[in-house]
């Protein structure tokens, strides 16, 4: 398996979604009304369920998905995904508001059913390109991770005589 850092450079990833690019009102730094906010999050978070559902059909008909992809079908307990954007006019655009606007769309695919959970997606850097076809969009990569290489819950060192145990004493060499 690859690290993450190796699957930047791929041109795909395990499961490609293509959405649209996300309403006005999702961006952090528009201040649209709490109802005018809910609405288009909610419609972000179903067309990208959608979406998602969509390239799992096709994935699943697809020929080049035989093995591997029956070897670990969806739903995955973690993953990378990838943001590529595509804009029909370059502009300068904060890449902190990029990934803040693609949060429904990210439960979206949760609810969608390929990943379990997002709380062990792993966001890699995206990319930005201006689009000629003049259809703005954005597409995610996502690659499946292995669940044994997720970081595990270790008892906590105090210092070089030993660790704390579950009372808060301290084990280990004394002096």
């Amino acid at each position: 398996m690859k690290r993450p850092t190796d699957r930047i450079g791929d041109e795909s990833g395990d499961l490609v979604v293509t959405l649209s690019l996300p309403p006005a009102d999702v961006w952090p730094n528009a201040r649209p009304h709490r109802m005018a906010l809910a609405r288009a999050r909610r419609r972000q978070r179903i067309d990208a369920q959608y979406a998602g559902l969509a390239a799992l059909q096709a994935a699943e008909r697809s020929a080049t998905g035989g093995s591997a992809w029956k070897a670990a079908p969806p739903p995955w307990p973690s993953g990378y995904y990838q943001a590529r954007w595509y804009f029909d006019r370059p502009a300068r655009r904060d890449p902190d508001n990029r990934a803040a606007a693609l949060k429904s769309s990210i439960d979206g695919l949760v609810d969608a059913g390929i990943f379990s959970d997002d709380q062990h997606l792993v966001p890699l850097p995206s990319r930005t390109e201006t689009c000629r076809s003049h259809r703005p969009r954005v597409e995610l990569h996502l690659w499946r991770q292995d669940p044994t290489t997720l970081p595990e819950h270790r008892e906590e060192k105090t210092d070089r005589q030993g660790a704390k145990n579950a009372k808060g004493k301290t084990e280990g060499p004394t002096q």
